[in-house]
């Protein structure tokens, strides 16, 4: 009977302490709507730090059944230890929202870089494949497959490295059984309790943007042999499906016969392609297209014919795209491609003590490269009145985590 009282008023303490936690964080700006959620730029107010706050809707969680989704990509985060992959500082969730806490990336993501380069040189492209290359070696060593390797999910920290970001959707070697949230819910023994403690806390009229995902714009591409002589597709971005991006996912996805964590080199190899020619293989105007070209491929990449020979891509680059993006799931591992000749001039055990060649000034609060104005708008546009949700709280109980 005492072990039960102490129990309770040791989960009343919890509950008190979460239910501030969001006070803690001012917010500057919002600088990325994903597929789970919304992300801003926050400075907290106990160490005046900036971080990066990733908002979730309970309501959202529950209506699409994501209990496991955000569960693993807090696991995922909270695991997290490598300088190319994102690392969890904090989470907690409040009445209306789950909160991730992660470092504040100065430099944007990979994205911005691509809109402004248009085209990355062989040089500059070696250097980011080659640290995406490094966070993938990691989360695969761990059993996690990203699933969703895009050039908006690698952020560019202030010193100009790449960091992997967003796991909403990755694979892990842990499973959570189909009923495990499900049956903590309907045996919260505290869920009457939890109501009463917190209804004063309560923030009926918050708003939150619409949560779409955020990826490239389905702007229909010629096929490959008119796109070398007519003008490239602009990169841009849209914040449509909750699904993940067709444009980098692989093929072996969709074939109903399982696949391996070398999807995510499917997808390093599409970003590959795009930053070296412009537009990536399998674009098209909507999904069910994009899905189409994609499942129509034969094996290997048709590689565009240039009027100008002095941008035309190596035959080495070539040779590496292809073997990324290939039929065979299991065709080359990490350790494979990392001795690929595209990468003779790579260090890898000195990689992150070479000069990007980005490197970000961080003015204007850092927010000079986030398409702030586009986001704005997006918020704007998909505002909706969250309200409270205490009855799924049980579900959360392994969600907070301190490692400040």
């Amino acid at each position: 009977m005492e072990m039960k009282v102490i129990q309770c008023i040791l989960f009343f303490f919890l509950i008190g302490s979460l239910a501030n936690k969001a006070d803690d964080y001012d917010v500057q700006s919002i600088i990325g709507i994903g597929a789970s959620g919304s992300v801003y730029l926050v400075k907290n107010r106990r160490n005046n730090q900036r971080y990066a706050m990733k908002k979730i809707s309970k309501n959202y969680v529950h209506e699409n059944n994501l209990y496991v989704q955000i569960q693993n990509e807090r696991d995922i985060l909270a695991s997290n230890r490598s300088p190319y992959t994102l690392r969890l500082y904090e989470s907690f969730y409040d009445d209306t929202y789950l909160y991730l806490i992660t470092p504040y990336k100065a430099g944007g993501d990979l994205m911005n870089l691509i809109i402004t380069y248009d085209i990355f040189s062989e040089d500059i492209a070696r250097f980011y494949i080659a640290e995406i290359l490094l966070g993938l070696e990691d989360l695969h060593r761990r059993g996690i497959t990203s699933r969703d390797l895009k050039f908006e999910n690698i952020l560019i920290d202030s010193e100009g490295h790449c960091v992997l970001a967003d796991y909403g959707l990755a694979a892990t070697d842990f499973i959570y059984p189909d009923d495990y949230f499900k049956e903590l819910i309907e045996s919260d023994k505290f869920k009457n309790q939890r109501r009463l403690s917190v209804q004063v806390q309560s923030r009926p009229n918050t708003r939150r943007p619409g949560l779409g995902g955020h990826k490239r714009s389905q702007t229909m591409v010629p096929t490959l042999s008119q796109a070398a002589v007519k003008s490239k597709v602009s990169h841009q971005r849209t914040f449509r499906s909750k699904f993940g991006t067709l444009t980098y996912a692989s093929f072996h996805l969709f074939t109903g016969k399982g696949y391996t964590s070398a999807c995510d080199l499917w997808s390093l190899g599409i970003i590959l392609f795009e930053a070296t020619f412009g537009f990536p293989p399998f674009q098209g105007e909507t999904d069910a297209q994009i899905l189409r070209n994609l499942m129509a491929f034969k094996g290997k990449l048709e590689i565009p014919e240039f009027i100008d020979q002095n941008t035309r891509p190596t035959a080495i680059l070539v040779d590496l795209i292809h073997k990324l993006v290939c039929f065979q799931d299991s065709a080359s591992s990490i350790q494979e491609i990392k001795q690929h000749p595209f990468f003779q001039k790579i260090d890898w055990a000195n990689l992150r003590h070479q000069t990007p060649p980005f490197v970000p000034d961080d003015k204007n609060d850092g927010l000079e490269y986030f398409p702030i104005q586009e986001l704005e708008k997006e918020k704007a546009n998909n505002l909706k009145l969250e309200v409270p949700n205490l009855h799924q709280d049980a579900a959360f109980r392994n969600f907070p985590y301190v490692n400040f």
